[in-house]
C-alpha cells in the first residue's frame, strides 16, 4: 500500500511471506522419504518513504531528483522443526536500512520525434541491521544509464561491500555493464 502527498512525498508499506520446498531424502531408516518437517511461514513488513522534486522543468528538458529510505524484512522468524531428528531452527531474515538517491533527466525537443537523450544516476547505501559483525554490515551501490534516441542504451553499475560474496572481493568495487540496441 502506498500514498502520495502533495509536494512530492510518498510513503508505503508492504506485507510479504515466503516458503521453500525441500525434497525428503530416502534412507534405510526412511525408505519412503517421508517428510516429517514442519515450517512456519514468516510474516514480514517493509516500510519506506520517497521524496522527489525537480530543478528543471521547461518544454524540452525535465529532471527529477528522488531521495528515499526503507526498512526491510521486519517481522516474524522462519522456523523449521524436524520431528524425526529432534531439530528446531529459527532464522531471522536479513533486516536492512536502505537509503538511496536517483537523478534522472530527459531531453525531448519535440513530442513527435524520438527522445534524443534520457539519463539516470543512482547511489545506494544499505546497512545490514542483523547477521554480520558491525564491520561487515555496510554496502554501497551506484549505477548510471543513458539512452540515445530510444535506440542505443548503456548501463554501468557498481557495488562495494566489506565481505566476500557473489558480487566480488571485500572492499573492492565490483562492476557490471551492458549495452543495448532497441
Amino acid at each position: 500500500a502506498s500514498h502520495s502527498f502533495a509536494g512530492g512525498l510518498s510513503v508505503g508499506a508492504s506485507v510479504k511471506t515466503f516458503n521453500f520446498v525441500e525434497v525428503p531424502a530416502t534412507s534405510s531408516t526412511n525408505p519412503a522419504g517421508s517428510d516429517d518437517v514442519e515450517k512456519t511461514l514468516p510474516i514480514l513488513f517493509d516500510i519506506g518513504a520517497l521524496y522527489g522534486f525537480s530543478f528543471i522543468n521547461d518544454s524540452s528538458t525535465n529532471d527529477d531528483l528522488s531521495i528515499g529510505f526503507s526498512l526491510q524484512n521486519f517481522g516474524s522468524n522462519f522456523i523449521i522443526e524436524d520431528k524425526m531428528n529432534q531439530f528446531r531452527a529459527s532464522d531471522q531474515l536479513n533486516r536492512y536500512l536502505r537509503v538511496g538517491f536517483a537523478y534522472s533527466v530527459v531531453v525531448n525537443e519535440s513530442p513527435e520525434a524520438l527522445i534524443p537523450f534520457k539519463g539516470m544516476a543512482t547511489l545506494e547505501y544499505r546497512k545490514l541491521l542483523n547477521g554480520f559483525s558491525s564491520a561487515q554490515s555496510d554496502f554501497y551501490g551506484f549505477g548510471i544509464e543513458a539512452q540515445i534516441f530510444e535506440i542505443l542504451s548503456a548501463r554501468l553499475g557498481g557495488f562495494l561491500s566489506n565481505i566476500r560474496w557473489i558480487y566480488g572481493e571485500p572492499k573492492s568495487i565490483a562492476t557490471r555493464y551492458g549495452f543495448g540496441v532497441n
